[in-house]
Order: C-alpha cells, then sequence, then structure tokens
C-alpha cells in the first residue's frame, strides 16, 4: 500500500483551512517571530520548520534570517515545498526523531499540526525533548496545533450544527468527526473511523455536500482515510502542556478568531532552563 504521507501530498493543495492554516494563523507566527527574535538583529536568525507548510514556509521573515524545513515525505516536497532560495529558504528530507542537526542552532522552531500523527504521551515528550536540544536558551517552539473541543464532540451536536448550517467548510466538519469518533487521547482515532463517519453521514444526508457548497475535491480528500490505520490524537491545551512540560516551558496561547479557532491556537513554548547551562 503506497505510503500514507505522500498520498496526501497530492491533495493537500485541495485542503482547506482550518487544516490548513488562514492568513490569520500565519500573522500570528509571524508576529511571534519578530516580537521574539534577539535583540542582536545583527546575528542571523535560525528557523526550523517542521514539515514543508506552505503558507508558513512563504512568510516574510524578518532580514537576515533563514528558514530550514525538514520533511520526511519525498512526494511532499516535490508536490508542496514552494521552492528553496539560497541562504534564505531551503529544506532537507529526513525524520524529525533522527535527523542529525546541531544542537542549540535555532532561535525558533515551528510547525503545523505537526502532532497530531504523532502517539499520545510518549511521542508528544520525545519531539518536546528533541526540540529542546535545537533551541539555545531562550529560543521557542511556535506551533499551531489541535486540540480536542470542550465539550467532547459527539455526532448528535455534529448533525445539529449541519442542520443550522455553522459548519461552512468540510474540513472543518472532518476534523470535527475525528475528534467525535475519539474516546481518549491515548488511543486516539483511527482515521478511516473518520471516513466511515462521513459515509454514515453521507448515506443519511445524501445531498449535504452539495447543499453546502462543499468544492468536491475537497470532499474527496477524505477518500484517503479508507482502509487507513494510522491514527490521530486530538489532545487538550493542558495535556500537551503536562507532555511538553519537562523540556518545554509554556509561554502563550493564542486562539484565531474563524470558526473553530477555539481547536486550533497557536501555542508558544521555551527551552526550559537547565542547571547544567
Amino acid at each position: 500500500m503506497e505510503n500514507y504521507w505522500d498520498l496526501l501530498a497530492r491533495q493537500f493543495h485541495h485542503q482547506q483551512p482550518p487544516l490548513r492554516p488562514s492568513a490569520e494563523d500565519a500573522a500570528i507566527v509571524s508576529r511571534i517571530i519578530r516580537d521574539g527574535r534577539p535583540e542582536d538583529s545583527e546575528r542571523c536568525t535560525h528557523i526550523l520548520l517542521l514539515g514543508v507548510t506552505p503558507e508558513i514556509a512563504t512568510l516574510p521573515l524578518p532580514a537576515n534570517s533563514s528558514l530550514l524545513a525538514i520533511e520526511q515525505s519525498q512526494a511532499m516536497i516535490d508536490l508542496v515545498w514552494p521552492g528553496n532560495l539560497l541562504n534564505h529558504r531551503e529544506v532537507v528530507r529526513g525524520n524529525w526523531f533522527e535527523i542529525d542537526l546541531k544542537p542549540r542552532l535555532f532561535d525558533f522552531v515551528v510547525g503545523d499540526g505537526f502532532a497530531t500523527g504523532l502517539a499520545y504521551p510518549a511521542q508528544y515528550r520525545k519531539i518536546a525533548a528533541t526540540i529542546s536540544e535545537w533551541l539555545p536558551p531562550g529560543g521557542l517552539l511556535i506551533g499551531r496545533l489541535f486540540v480536542r473541543s470542550e465539550p467532547q464532540e459527539t455526532h448528535e451536536r455534529i448533525f445539529s450544527d449541519l442542520r443550522a448550517r455553522r459548519i461552512s467548510r468540510f474540513d472543518t466538519l472532518k476534523w470535527r468527526l475525528g475528534m467525535a469518533c475519539q474516546h481518549s487521547v491515548k488511543e486516539g482515532v483511527v482515521v478511516e473511523d473518520i471516513y466511515r463517519s462521513w459515509v454514515a453521514l453521507e448515506k443519511d444526508w445524501p445531498t449535504l455536500a452539495e447543499e453546502s457548497s462543499w468544492p468536491a475535491p475537497t470532499v474527496d480528500t477524505i477518500k484517503l482515510y479508507s482502509g487507513r490505520k494510522n491514527r490521530y490524537h486530538f489532545p487538550s491545551v493542558e495535556e500537551i502542556k503536562a507532555e511538553f512540560n519537562d523540556s518545554l516551558e509554556f509561554v502563550s496561547a493564542t486562539f484565531p478568531k474563524y470558526d473553530f479557532g477555539e481547536c486550533c491556537p497557536t501555542l508558544v513554548f521555551r527551552r526550559r532552563e537547565r542547571v547544567t547551562d
């Protein structure tokens, strides 16, 4: 079976916010980088991007700065990455947990939705420790992460909101179905279960997509989940903070104003100081 992330790369441009960052999300990241830049502005500011999110890769960065992206899927690099720019923007293929990078090199590590596919809690702790090694004292992680709704999402609430035309985007529906299927954050949700939830919904309401004016190519992206055993995990903000806490100190949370924004905060963490530093 073809790699899940390679298949996702082919559909990436049909995805919409909130699965991809909106202009508001990108502006939040830009502001945090600008405000958190080291006082020594003569020195090059180094930024590490987890993945190849084009909305982040193409941000207007401060002068005298460089961005390096790490992406494991060659298809994502080939189809999604906006291209290298000499001495400014570059991508390398690699696994975040295995790639050999110089410690304390990056002033900022930035990621968009990068934790959703990680196993909770072990890989959350591991990625926090890994990121901490890449950051100098005072360095920041800026991550837009998908967190579960409070109270717990239900299929009944989703159906009610659909009837009331309160779900404007298909990708919002997709994530809400995923959260409704998740029984515990440790277990997460098998993406095939999200697909099955959509199939059941479409069976009961066959004209839903057409009535909602969702683009057909965007709706078709959910077919990628069919037969797939990959798991997504939707923790709360507090659960993320708890697993990051040994390596990264929580700084702030910014919630965008768009529909479903309460589940898409941009969280900022600072490299936790150590006695040996």
